[in-house]
């Protein structure tokens, strides 16, 4: 039996245009762009989402810098310690 995720054919299709996929899974996410459908929501901020991938990227990009390196002077946040400890030289110079 051949995958069709390498034989390159796609026997799920979308009711509402007609695009094909090669896996049910990414044919229900395609279809949450038809139907609206955002089950995966941020516990951060409640923003929601039609892809975990959508979602998992959104965490990311917005909340990951409240898990960042943030200076005690001034509260500045940086995505890594390299960053923060060069910014401290801004409040050192005189």
């Amino acid at each position: 039996m051949t995958l069709s995720v390498h034989s390159g054919e796609r026997p799920y299709k979308c009711v509402y245009c007609n695009k094909a996929f090669t896996a049910s899974s990414i044919l229900r996410t395609h279809i949450r762009q038809h139907s609206g459908e955002k089950p995966f929501k941020c516990k951060h901020c409640g923003k929601a989402f039609a892809s975990h991938a959508a979602h998992d990227s959104h965490v990311r990009r917005t909340h990951a810098k409240e898990k960042m390196c943030m200076c005690t002077t001034c509260g500045k946040t940086f995505s890594q310690p390299y960053e923060l400890k060069f910014h401290m030289n801004v409040h050192t110079q005189d």
